[in-house]
């Protein structure tokens, strides 16, 4: 990831839902999420405030199970895998409140999700 604004690590205050995103209950920790009760939604809640720069947001995830469907403010921005998931999710988030949702049908691990501010200035 390009140089920039601290990221805002994504690893507490989750929320799941095994019944197709009706109920939440509360997730302390991403790490916690049931893999036993496939398939789910994992949900959280960014707030952004303004930066004072010009930014772009880059979502990104260290891991995820095949076939995650990642959601931002109810966009549909991509399908993780495996591998590292990146993508620029700029316009898709809004200064205040912003709901990022992953659906999980597959076991597999889940870690490293993370929204990075980085300056309009060191995007390619």
């Amino acid at each position: 990831m390009r140089p920039g604004l601290s990221p805002i690590i994504l690893d507490r205050n989750w929320q799941v839902s095994t019944d197709g995103g009706t109920g939440w209950l509360s997730l302390p920790a991403l790490a916690a999420y049931p893999r036993n009760r496939l398939p789910l939604r994992l949900r959280c809640v960014v707030d952004l405030q303004p930066t004072g720069v010009c930014v772009r947001y880059v979502l990104r995830l260290e891991a995820a199970p095949p076939g995650t469907i990642i959601t931002v403010n109810g966009w549909r921005v991509g399908t993780a895998g495996g591998d590292i998931f990146q993508a620029n999710v700029t316009d898709q988030v809004a200064l205040d409140t912003n709901i990022i949702e992953l659906d999980i049908s597959a076991a597999g691990d889940l870690r490293g999700v993370s929204l990075q501010a980085i300056p309009c200035a060191n995007m390619d």
